[in-house]
């Protein structure tokens, strides 16, 4: 199937405003080499946030992909999940300038276009698409998705300050581009994100607020770990906990929906791998989305597949639907068991990359498409 028309089938197609060629010239780039299939590399000279917030909130919106992350000591690992398609990666380096620091990440851009069709507007929306990153100072961030079903209030439209004009906006979706851009260290980008007032307009976008995604964040350095959620419009954070897949970290217990939890066990049962390099790819390599559609898993990955309204079972598919009844169970194992995996299947999705970062010798190490027989290797240095 066609990625555009299946990306429209299910509502993901992103558009993106018009814009004027004075506030398109504020962003400057590189020109854009392709690295493998797949995988290109951009250099960001400028850019501007004034800019980034005239773009539609549609541009800015993170659909529903799973995503693992694991920090052990210098060494940060991310899994980013995603549909298994034709869309572009791209490495992305920003260049210092005016107290801004240098960073290096990786980015998706969300608008379900080849290589061929990203044009200026896409490429003017990219630094605010980095899913993962490390700055000069050794700082590590990268955004999941959590379920916010569940909740009372994620973020309301007014922002976590909506009356405290001390307070400057920030929408949620530009979190990973600033801290890279501003954070000294872990502790001082907690304190940055608690003097903004944070927004979300794309959780009034029905192709995201229907699927009832939030977005929470590890952030780290070489001597903290945090995970950063917002609920009822107040930040959490939690302190060394240095695990993160797709529910809320700062919750006692799994909310309903609550995803990856499969993942999660995963990596506390094997983190101590992760004390290298290699050793952290290795850890990562375990989680890797495209087990979820292996028949052979042990135990199933139900919390990958499956939860929410069932029209089969008419029924809301939660955690506690699925270990207390055993036709549910059984019809998810039969979807794990005849899962076509291919490109542009709908509903299919793999480990689009993989980053593992040193964070005091400041390399990114990349793997793309679950392909760990090839690695590429980047430097702020």
């Amino acid at each position: 199937m066609n990625l555009k028309k299946m990306f429209k089938m299910f509502g993901l197609v992103a558009a993106f405003t018009s814009l004027s060629m004075v506030a398109l010239a504020e962003t400057r780039y590189s020109d854009v080499t392709k690295l493998a299939k797949y995988l290109y590399e951009i250099t960001y000279v400028d850019y501007d946030y004034e800019e980034y917030a005239s773009l539609s909130p549609v541009s800015r919106a993170r659909m529903d992909f799973g995503c693992t992350s694991v920090r052990n000591g210098r060494f940060y690992g991310r899994n980013f999940d995603f549909l298994y398609n034709e869309t572009p990666e791209y490495v992305i380096h920003v260049q210092a300038k005016d107290g801004r620091f240098a960073s290096v990440g990786v980015a998706y851009p969300f608008t379900a276009k080849f290589y061929e069709d990203m044009g200026r507007e896409e490429y003017t929306a990219l630094p605010w698409s980095t899913i993962d990153g490390i700055n000069e100072n050794g700082v590590g961030i990268n955004v999941n998705i959590c379920p916010v079903r569940d909740l009372t209030l994620h973020i309301s439209s007014g922002g976590t300050h909506p009356e405290n004009t001390k307070y400057p906006s920030l929408n949620i979706s530009a979190v990973v581009r600033y801290v890279l851009d501003n954070a000294k260290s872990a502790k001082h980008a907690i304190k940055l994100l608690q003097e903004r007032n944070i927004v979300n307009d794309v959780a009034d976008h029905e192709d995201f607020s229907r699927n009832g995604y939030g977005l929470h964040f590890m952030i780290n350095d070489y001597k903290d770990c945090f995970i950063v959620e917002w609920r009822d419009d107040k930040i959490y954070y939690t302190k060394d906990d240095r695990i993160m897949t797709n529910f809320f970290n700062t919750l006692d217990e799994y909310t309903p929906h609550a995803s990856g939890i499969e993942r999660y066990d995963i990596m506390q049962e094997y983190y101590d791998m992760g004390r290298s390099m290699d050793g952290m790819t290795e850890l990562m390599k375990k989680a890797m989305y495209s087990y979820a559609y292996d028949s052979r898993t042990n135990p199933p990955r139900f919390s990958d597949l499956g939860l929410g309204y069932n029209h089969k079972f008419r029924l809301d598919i939660t955690n506690e639907v699925v270990a207390s009844n055993a036709k549910v169970r059984q019809y998810l194992i039969d979807y794990v068991t005849n899962a076509r995996v291919r490109r542009n299947e709908p509903n299919i999705w793999h480990t689009v990359s993989t980053s593992i970062y040193d964070l005091q010798n400041l390399i990114l190490r990349l793997y793309v498409q679950e392909d760990y027989s090839r690695c590429y290797e980047f430097s702020i240095r």
